[in-house]
C-alpha cells in the first residue's frame, strides 16, 4: 500500500514541477466541478451527461467575471474532469462515491487474493497487477476508463489476475472476458461498423455540396437522416447545406437536436447563426453569448459576436466586443487572428 502512495505522490510531482500549464488547467476544471457537485451532489448530473453540461457551468464562471488572465488562457472546450472516479461521483452523485469504494475493494481483494494462491509469484501475475494499479493511479489525474485501449487493457489485467485468484473457476472468468470484450468493441465500433456504407456516402454527400450540387446534396442528406440522426457532425453539415439553400426553420431543428448530443462552443455559434436567419435575434444574441463563454480565450466566437451586433445595428455593444478582442491575451497566434485584428483597427 505504501508503493501505491509513493506512486500517486511521484505522479503529483512530475504534473505540478514538470506539467505546470497542464496542472493549473485541471485546477480550474476542478474548480467549476466542485459547484457542479454542490447542485447535483444527491442524484448527480445523470450518467454519461458531464459532457453536455461542464462548458455551462465554464461559461457561468467566467460570464461571473471573478477568474485570473491565466484561468481565461488556460479554458477550453473541456469533455472531461480529469479525473475519471470524480467525474463518475459528478455524474452518479453520493452513491457513485461507494460504487467507486466497492468496485476498488473489490479489485484489490482479487489482487490480495491471487498473490496469496501464486506462491511463486508468476511473472505475467506481477506485470498485471503493475498495470492495472498504473490505470487506477492514472485515471486520478486524467481521463483513461472511457479510452478503448485502456478498457481491453483493463478487462485483460483483471482477466489475468482473476485467474490466478480463483483457479476453480478459468473457464466462467474467459467467458465473462469474452464477453466483455465484445461488449466493449460494440460500444466503441458497433455503430460505425453497422453504418459504414452510409458514413462513405455522407463524404460523397459532402463532396457534392462542395462542388455546387446544393439540390442533389440535400436529398442524400435527408435519405440518411434515419440513420444518422444520433450524429452531431452530420446534423451541423445537414444544417449548413439547409441554411444555404432557405431551409431555415429546418436547419434551427437539426442544431438543436445537435446540441442535445454534442456541447461546445462552435455548435453553440452555428444555432447562433440560424436562429439570427430566423429572425430570433435576442435568442441568437444568447447563443453567440453563450459560444463566448463557453471557451472566453477564442477570438473567433467573439468576432461573430461582434459581427452580430453590427448587423443588427447596436453599435455600442459592437464596440465594446472589439474593444475586447483587441486586448485579448493570444493563446496561439495565427494569421487570422492578425487578419481579425487589422480589420477591427481599420473599422471605425
Amino acid at each position: 500500500m505504501s508503493i501505491f502512495f509513493l506512486i500517486i505522490l511521484t505522479v503529483l510531482s512530475f504534473l505540478i514541477l514538470v506539467k505546470l500549464d497542464s496542472s493549473l488547467g485541471r485546477l480550474l476544471v476542478y474548480k467549476i466541478t466542485f459547484t457542479m457537485f454542490e447542485d447535483h451532489w444527491l442524484h448527480g448530473l445523470g450518467f454519461g451527461r458531464f459532457k453536455m453540461e461542464y462548458l455551462h457551468y465554464q461559461a457561468s464562471y467566467f460570464k461571473a467575471g471573478h477568474f485570473s488572465q491565466k484561468e481565461l488562457l488556460l479554458a477550453d472546450n473541456t469533455q472531461y474532469a480529469f479525473n475519471d472516479y470524480w467525474q463518475f461521483i459528478l455524474e452518479m452523485g453520493i452513491k457513485g462515491f461507494f460504487i467507486i469504494i466497492i468496485l476498488l475493494g473489490s479489485i484489490f481483494h482479487i489482487i490480495s487474493k491471487a498473490l496469496i494462491n501464486n506462491d511463486k509469484k508468476s511473472s505475467i501475475l506481477l506485470i498485471a497487477i503493475c498495470q492495472l494499479l498504473t490505470i487506477i493511479i492514472a485515471a486520478l489525474f486524467t481521463h483513461v476508463f472511457e479510452m478503448f485501449s485502456f478498457q481491453i487493457l483493463l478487462i485483460l489485467c483483471i482477466t489475468i489476475i482473476s485467474k490466478y485468484a480463483y483457479l476453480q473457476r478459468n473457464h466462467l472468468i474467459y467467458f465473462v472476458s469474452i464477453i466483455l470484450i465484445l461488449f466493449t468493441v460494440q460500444v466503441h465500433f458497433g455503430f460505425v461498423i453497422k453504418n459504414y456504407r452510409f458514413y462513405q456516402k455522407l463524404k460523397y454527400i459532402e463532396n457534392l455540396h462542395k462542388a455546387g450540387f446544393v439540390k442533389e446534396s440535400l436529398i442524400g442528406y435527408k435519405e440518411l437522416y434515419p440513420i444518422m440522426k444520433s450524429d452531431a457532425y452530420y446534423l451541423i453539415n445537414y444544417s449548413m447545406a439547409l441554411s444555404n439553400s432557405e431551409g431555415s426553420i429546418e436547419a434551427e431543428n437539426l442544431v438543436r437536436r445537435a446540441l442535445s448530443l454534442q456541447c461546445n462552443n462552435v455548435v453553440y455559434k452555428r444555432f447562433g447563426d440560424c436562429l439570427y436567419n430566423n429572425g430570433k435575434i435576442t435568442a441568437a444574441e444568447t447563443a453567440y453569448i453563450d459560444a463566448v463563454y463557453m471557451v472566453p480565450n477564442r477570438i473567433l466566437p467573439r468576432y461573430h459576436l461582434y459581427n452580430f451586433y453590427k448587423k443588427t445595428k447596436q453599435i455600442h455593444k459592437a464596440m465594446v466586443i472589439k474593444k475586447q478582442i483587441l486586448s485579448l491575451p493570444i493563446k496561439v497566434p495565427s494569421p487570422i487572428i492578425n487578419r481579425i485584428k487589422q480589420e477591427l483597427i481599420k473599422d471605425r
